[in-house]
């Protein structure tokens, strides 16, 4: 049986808005680079010659796999996506196998390896390893190890790319395509200097207004009915209020560094949402709440009771039907409290703090403003995002994942990892399920968490407490990594 996926407008378009400026030229900080690497465990190693035909199969049904970036004269106005007229898939993926004993630590540390790796900036910014050993079932299992680049696109348009892409049958083959998508006219350095500059300046204007539209709504309603006006001027006020205020970081986790430590934990699906209906809260407050947890219990064994948190959650903001690939996302900013508390009274209270924040008209004002990050100095954007990355303990990220049994290169997709870049924040966790598996990645500053096992292990404590709130009576099965 034939395959033939549709990806309609994924990735075409030539230029990087703000935010996917904003994280190509993080990388000249070491510590602010923006890439993502993801962990596939697969049931079976697939044949070397197969996966190589099916990575260039997808570089043909994704062309922005086979784009480079290049920079304005001077930097002034986005980066454009370029064909990369040299593309070499052998420069791009690769093959290993784990060390002894080959388990899921040793994946880990080549996850780890493979993240701290520095792309070519002359070539398209993705990589994939085919691992053999450290899989998802047993001694036959493998992995892939991909790491990307996050101006490629954001969590919802990978899931776009991986529900098209992914077909739900072993023996499915990959209907013959065209050739490479071929390199566009060439244009003078200067006038495509001097497009990129108007292109991102006539499209600041419009985007922030789409990004105010939320807030001049919320004024145009606080005028009517009449009931309803002391209500919403008071959330108004209260979001205005919250936006002026960082929330207050945690002490403890202060350090930071360019190293990474990878932990992971999976859950099974059906009981963590089960877990958060009994508390009247979301999977995504569920996934908070074992954070919360182990952070918690992290502090007090380092003698810091209580105390505050400080969470970016980032949310996608983009309308219907726009998840084409790129990076469209606000952020919403948490302050948590650290105190010991019931993890049914914890999740409710998160669930509470999700559904304030979700509300605020200021929710997506973050996207909005990025449209002006093409005009601002690098060193200003660098100091800017150290500070505003250093103010926050942690970024907790959920991403829907693909909600069947899938497949590649005849090799079932067993459960998904992804570890999200830091940008100078103390941990960054990202929560994405595969079919009914749940997998939860951390990103782990160690200069922050200077004992990452340890925090590691709470995770996965804090992660039984919260499932076991679907039954009552005893913890749910779920896996540490």
């Amino acid at each position: 049986m034939a395959f033939s996926p549709r990806v309609d407008g994924w990735g075409l378009d030539p230029l990087m808005n703000g935010m996917e400026t904003a994280m190509w030229r993080m990388d000249s900080d070491a510590a602010l680079r923006t890439d993502v690497v993801m962990i596939w465990m697969l049931d079976r190693m697939p044949e070397w010659d197969r996966f190589l035909v099916c990575c260039a199969w997808l570089t043909r049904v994704l062309p922005r796999l086979r784009l480079r970036v290049v920079e304005p004269p001077l930097r002034i106005g986005p980066p454009i996506w370029e064909v990369d007229e040299r593309f070499d898939l052998s420069c791009h993926v690769h093959r290993a196998r784990l060390p002894s004993p080959g388990g899921r630590r040793e994946l880990l540390d080549l996850a780890e390896s493979v993240g701290s790796s520095v792309f070519d900036p002359a070539r398209p910014p993705w990589h994939a390893v085919l691992v053999e050993g450290g899989g998802g079932e047993g001694a036959d299992g493998a992995a892939i190890v991909i790491k990307l680049h996050h101006c490629i696109a954001d969590g919802a348009g990978l899931r776009q790319a991986m529900l098209a892409l992914l077909p739900r049958s072993r023996q499915a083959s990959l209907r013959p395509l065209g050739p490479a998508p071929a390199a566009p006219r060439r244009v003078a350095p200067w006038r495509l200097s001097a497009q990129a500059f108007a292109s991102g300046l006539g499209a600041a204007p419009g985007r922030a207004g789409r990004g105010g539209a939320r807030l001049a709504g919320d004024l145009v309603r606080a005028a009517a009915p009449p009931a309803a006006v002391p209500m919403r001027i008071r959330r108004l006020a209260r979001s205005l209020g919250q936006a002026a205020t960082v929330p207050q970081a945690s002490p403890l986790l202060a350090g930071r560094s360019r190293e990474r430590r990878f932990e992971a934990v999976e859950m099974p699906l059906a009981e963590l949402k089960a877990a958060g209906k009994d508390a009247g809260a979301s999977v995504t407050a569920a996934f908070i709440t074992v954070l919360l947890g182990a952070f918690s219990d992290y502090h007090r064994r380092h003698g810091k009771d209580g105390g505050p948190l400080s969470i970016v959650v980032p949310v996608d903001v983009r309308g219907g039907g726009q998840a084409n690939g790129n990076n469209v996302v606000g952020g919403l900013l948490l302050g948590a409290s650290l105190e010991d508390m019931d993890t049914h009274e914890r999740l409710a209270g998160v669930g509470a703090l999700l559904r304030e924040a979700r509300e605020s008209p200021l929710a997506g004002w973050t996207a909005a403003l990025t449209s002006l990050i093409p005009l601002a100095p690098l060193p200003v954007l660098l100091r800017a995002t150290r500070r505003l990355g250093g103010a926050h303990d942690l970024t907790a990220s959920s991403v829907p994942g693909v909600p069947y049994q899938a497949y590649i290169a005849g090799a079932r997709l067993v459960s998904s990892l992804v570890f999200g870049p830091r940008a100078y924040g103390a941990c960054t966790a990202v929560l994405m399920s595969q079919d009914e598996t749940l997998g939860l990645g951390l990103n782990i500053d160690p200069a922050a968490i200077t004992d990452a096992p340890a925090f590691g292990r709470l995770v996965h404590e804090n992660a039984g407490k919260v499932l076991a709130l679907a039954s009552r009576t005893r913890p749910a099965p779920l896996a540490r990594t």
